[in-house]
């Protein structure tokens, strides 16, 4: 089966019609499938080092496939059409990339990959690094979210996108913004909040990026004096109406070596590898990790108590989860 399990896959676009539109007639399903393989919007992150301007990658996945990426969304770059046969790619560069649509035509396939060549997050704090992370299309947009911080870091930044004007974002009940159609609001999420409940008017797409190992001092989370918890790195964060019955996921598995700050000798690290899952509370008692309940390691989310996560280390090496009572939503990091 798919990673919906026994589930219709079909049926996800019923649901979705629901969502993006309040109805769920054949024509609004019709849109929604064009969403789920046809459409994406971009997430850049604007702080950048000399020169690494943010960028979209645009991949055909098909020969003769016509390409529609929209005007900025201060308008200053108009829209642009291009014709690709299979592979060959289109690249958007500079500060403007940030809140595009991408659109295919005629059911052609793409993907779309975003980020930046090299990047301070937040601006100026160590480490740096390139980030990408591949678009998913938006079909797959929701208007729910459970927001975890990552595992043995202190702090997360949270970027969201609005897919159309006058939509509202509430953190944990609180409205905090509306945005218009490509705008963006980030916020910053950290263990003395671990975890909060995110939702919208309209369907958004989410973005979690991981900060430098030195902001807030997250190197003092690792096991050994002196050493880092990574560079910055950006994850699409999938909302409620998309969670999965079952995933796999590969943790890193081998020691590596570094020169952490210039003058120092190399030294040897081991990865440390995590995984955070979010599924209903009713639904905790079915979550399974390789086989075996992990239902002991999650917590009720304070704010919405129908949700719980869980905040886990793993070995390294090939994992799988499912839920035997319901969806639910993990991602796998390793620092």
């Amino acid at each position: 089966q798919n990673q919906y399990g026994d589930v219709d896959p079909l049926q996800n676009f019923t649901a979705g019609a629901l969502l993006m539109f309040n109805n769920a007639n054949m024509e609004s399903q019709f849109e929604v499938l064009k969403g789920y393989v046809l459409k994406h919007i971009s997430h850049v992150y604007n702080n950048t080092i000399g020169g690494h301007n943010p960028e979209i990658l645009v991949v055909a996945a098909e020969d003769s496939v016509n390409v529609t990426i929209s005007a900025s969304v201060d308008g200053t770059v108009p829209a642009v059409t291009h014709t690709l046969r299979l592979g060959e790619v289109v690249r958007v560069f500079g500060p403007e990339a940030a809140g595009r649509h991408v659109t295919s035509e005629g059911g052609k396939r793409i993907a779309v990959i975003s980020g930046v060549g090299n990047i301070y997050i937040p601006a100026g704090m160590l480490s740096a690094d390139r980030i990408f992370a591949s678009m998913p299309p938006t079909g797959y947009c929701g208007r729910q979210f459970l927001l975890a911080v990552t595992p043995n870091r202190l702090n997360d930044r949270v970027q969201v996108m609005a897919f159309a004007d006058n939509t509202t974002v509430a953190l944990d009940g609180v409205p905090v913004t509306t945005l218009s159609q490509g705008q963006t609001y980030e916020f910053e999420i950290d263990t003395n909040h671990v975890a909060s409940w995110l939702e919208s008017s309209q369907p958004v797409s989410v973005c979690v990026y991981l900060t430098g190992s030195r902001y807030g001092n997250a190197d003092t989370l690792q096991n050994s004096p002196g050493s880092y918890s990574g560079d910055p790195s950006m994850y699409p964060l999938c909302p409620v109406e998309q969670w999965y019955n079952q995933s796999s996921f590969f943790s890193y598995n081998y020691p590596y070596h570094a020169n952490v700050v210039l003058g120092m000798p190399t030294m040897t690290f081991y990865p440390h590898n995590f995984v955070g899952i979010a599924t209903r509370t009713q639904h905790v008692a079915g979550m399974m990790l390789d086989g075996v309940c992990i239902d002991t390691a999650f917590h009720t989310l304070p704010y919405n108590s129908e949700y719980s996560y869980a905040r886990m280390r793993v070995s390294g090496g090939t994992h799988r989860l499912q839920n035997t009572s319901g969806p639910f939503e993990a991602h796998a990091v390793t620092l």
